[in-house]
């Protein structure tokens, strides 16, 4: 019996646990994983390990491009003024695009760019920590930290919308309440690193492939 570490055997593993065997529902498993995957994504888009970091210097505008993957901004400072070492970090905050004007430093969002104002000028450093998006499963090779974390929540609620597809009550009521646990448990380890310093773990006994 092997774990799961990949998308194939995720794969496997719902077809093992699934309670069906005709054809149509064996050859959505992978709609079924990807429709889990996005469900919990929009749930646990807060887990420190999708959190990197990316250092940029201001164009001659004023502006920085965000960065294509990022979904979530976490931090931002600027750690220097062009022509000098950095010195004191000075936390930025967010503004409107009508309050840019003012005397506070800060930025704003527009579109695809980061524009900060008022005493900015090109060549000043930005720090950013986000939240980076993460590539979705697709090849049976393919894997993420999530996968490796909480192998368990992946099956769960891929196995809980299968059942949804094929109106199954019996085993929607199955799945339905691991997947939450599965999800709680995963949302209090993020909090709980959040406050202490800890690192993620796998869960001891996480679950296995069929």
């Amino acid at each position: 019996m092997n774990q799961i570490k990949n998308f194939g055997d995720l794969k496997t593993s719902v077809q093992a646990f699934i309670n069906r065997r005709d054809k149509i529902t064996l050859d959505n498993i992978p709609l079924f994983i990807n429709m889990a995957e996005k469900q919990i994504y929009r749930k646990v888009d807060n887990i420190p390990a999708f959190e990197t970091n990316f250092l940029a210097t201001l164009d001659s505008d004023g502006f920085v491009t965000v960065p294509a993957n990022m979904i979530k901004m976490k931090h931002i400072f600027r750690m220097g003024t062009a022509g000098s070492q950095a010195g004191n970090i000075q936390v930025l905050t967010r503004k409107s695009l009508s309050l840019m004007s003012t005397s506070n430093n800060g930025f704003a969002r527009t579109g695809e760019y980061l524009w900060f104002t008022p005493d900015f000028k090109p060549g000043d450093q930005i720090f950013i920590t986000y939240l980076a998006d993460q590539k979705e499963l697709v090849d049976d090779s393919d894997s993420n930290i999530l996968l490796t974390i909480a192998p368990d929540l992946y099956l769960y609620t891929a196995l809980t919308i299968a059942a949804r597809f094929n109106n199954d009550d019996a085993e929607y009521a199955k799945w339905e309440p691991l997947s939450k646990e599965a999800m709680a448990d995963i949302i209090e380890q993020n909090e709980d690193f959040e406050y202490s310093g800890g690192a993620l773990v796998i869960q001891k006994g996480s679950i296995s492939q069929c």
